[in-house]
């Protein structure tokens, strides 16, 4: 048996199979047969289709010929785990099946004919416990395992551990036998060796029972709804499982990290091979969010939460090779998560919305709006924030990412991409990008590697013009020029306190003036980076100007205009 721990043992599949055999369980039952009064091939026959793990607990525990008390009273492994309660007192066994909620088990195998009070306690305590335990399939999503469940990790101890306010994720390995699906987890190579998965138990905190039970299906139903949508840049849940009292969520394992792990290596030499890798992968984040926020009609999903340690790395499971980056696939999660928090929330009276989720990748409309529901566009600032970030470290390094780092920082820990101005009248408030992220902005558009005729300068000029700006998807068509406000798209009832409204108009704005202005959807960003790849790979873009030689980023912020602009 696997594991060392005693309590934690368990028989891997494989070895369920090899050493119960038909061949071997033939010959168990033809040493007991004189103390059988059934026919062995019928046994046979009901050991191997319906009762291999309960004879497998009678082996362990040396009382092999009391299968033939399950076998009579129809009792297969479809009632296992099962526990057992004795009345001496009116001589009166009751049996009870874990998998029918404890409802008892009208007939069972257990009397004291043959069974002694020892025997019923050891084959419920501790007997069957070993072989019990789970698989996980790719066609089934929920799971629900008694508490003493041994679960089939193949070591006493996660790998890793990283705790947040709502939950707490480890770094397991999962016995090959017991992981039944070849779409998201890749067995290795090695048959001695095990896949990894990372396993998120999610924390009560001070909720109720009922609370948390709704919290915890609302993030379950986005979770099973991503996994359906099958998009290979969202990441898919293994399974969602309780066992006992607590609730996981088994996730494959990002072996190559997250887009923040990525950013503080060394870059590979930009050419055009790498380049496009990273903008199939850009492309790939904007129409996992287009799927995202276009999933359930009646009500669509928003991450709400997205950042870089949210971008996940896989290995791309239909490359044979693994060729370092071009073999990496993003996947964006975390996306059922931010959605639970948000009702968290709204459970708590003394915490505000704001304290959910990274505030540094978050949009305007959270402060200007504070009190308006928060619309799908909040996710392409986010997207915004985060290609500006890749944009740095493409052009100049970890090095370069990491100056961007501190600059920010030394505005403050939390400073997000932009300002608010304007007082403290939300109706004369308006933002800006801070004074470090225009800086790095402008530097880039000053890199002689970046001209109008490249594809990183229309990136450049695509989240500048068309995410980093304000969520105006349902404001008039009617505003004024350079006014940053905006009522959020998915306003349905205004709350009775003051709220952003559009100045009063000085011109007509032409539609097609319009749309520039507002933020873009997801389909708009899917359109317009698609356009930037097919003129790429028809010739008609260079990804860079090539003929131009690496330059640095500018220097800190902090040096060269003081702390003051923020």
């Amino acid at each position: 048996m696997n594991q060392q721990h005693p309590d934690l043992q368990f028989l891997p599949e494989t070895a369920l199979k090899e050493l119960f055999n038909i061949e071997n369980i033939a010959k168990i039952l033809e040493s007991h047969k004189e103390r059988l009064q059934s026919d062995i091939s019928i046994l046979l026959s009901y050991i191997e289709t319906r009762a291999t793990r309960i004879f497998a607990v009678l082996a362990w525990s040396q009382l092999e010929e009391l299968i033939e008390e399950f076998f009579l009273y129809d009792f297969n492994d479809e009632k296992l785990p099962v526990r057992v309660e004795i009345d001496e007192e009116q001589n009166l066994i009751e049996a009870f099946s874990f998998r029918s909620r404890w409802l008892s088990v009208d007939e069972h195998p257990f009397n004291f004919n043959r069974w002694t009070e020892r025997n019923i306690d050891a084959f419920c305590d501790h007997d069957q416990w070993p072989f019990l335990s789970p698989i996980f399939y790719e066609e089934k999503f929920r799971y629900e395992f008694h508490e003493r469940t041994r679960m089939p990790f193949v070591d006493e101890r996660p790998q890793s551990e990283k705790e947040t306010l709502f939950s707490v994720v480890q770094e397991w390995r999962i016995h090959r036998d017991h992981i039944r699906n070849p779409h998201l987890i890749r067995l290795p190579n090695d048959p001695k060796d095990h896949p990894t998965v990372a396993v998120k138990r999610l924390k009560q905190l001070d909720l109720t029972d009922d609370e948390f039970k709704t919290l915890t299906e609302a993030e379950v139903d986005a979770l099973e709804t991503i996994r359906k949508l099958n998009h290979p840049h969202l990441v898919r849940a293994v399974a969602y499982y309780t066992r006992g009292k607590s609730h996981y969520i088994m996730f494959p394992w990002a072996d190559q990290g997250n887009l923040r792990d990525i950013w503080v290596k060394d870059r590979p030499k930009l050419d055009e091979k790498f380049l496009q890798w990273v903008f199939s992968q850009l492309y790939g984040l904007a129409e996992a969010i287009k799927a995202l926020h276009h999933s359930n009609k009646e009500k669509a999903l928003r991450h709400g939460d997205l950042k870089p340690e949210n971008i996940l790395c896989f290995e791309n499971l239909e490359k044979e090779q693994n060729n370092g980056f071009l073999s990496c696939i993003l996947v964006v999660a975390d996306v059922g998560s931010s959605r639970s928090h948000d009702n968290v929330t709204e459970l708590r009276t003394n915490s505000t919305r704001t304290k959910i989720g990274t505030i540094k990748y978050k949009p305007p409309e959270t402060e200007l709006q504070p009190n308006e529901p928060l619309s799908r566009r909040y996710d392409i600032w986010s997207l915004g924030c985060i290609y500006l970030e890749f944009m740095i470290w493409l052009l100049y390094g970890p090095g370069g990412f990491v100056q961007f780092r501190e600059d920010l920082n030394s505005l403050g820990e939390n400073t997000r991409f932009y300002v608010v101005e304007g007082g403290l009248d939300l109706r004369n408030r308006t933002f800006r990008l801070n004074g470090v992220v225009q800086r790095w902005v402008d530097w880039i558009k000053e890199d002689k590697r970046c001209p109008h005729h490249t594809a990183m300068r229309r990136l450049l000029d695509l989240v500048v013009d068309r995410l980093l700006i304000a969520d105006i998807s349902r404001a008039s068509s009617v505003f004024t020029r350079g006014t940053q406000q905006t009522v959020d798209s998915t306003a349905t009832n205004p709350a009775p306190v003051p709220t952003i409204i559009i100045r009063q108009p000085l011109f007509e704005v032409d539609p097609a003036d319009r749309l520039k202005s507002s933020r873009a959807t997801a389909e708009e960003l899917c359109d317009e980076l698609m356009m930037i790849l097919d003129d790429t790979t028809s010739k008609h873009l260079e990804w860079i100007d090539w003929s131009v030689s690496a330059q640095s980023g500018p220097g800190r912020f902090a040096d060269r205009l003081g702390t003051t602009d923020n």
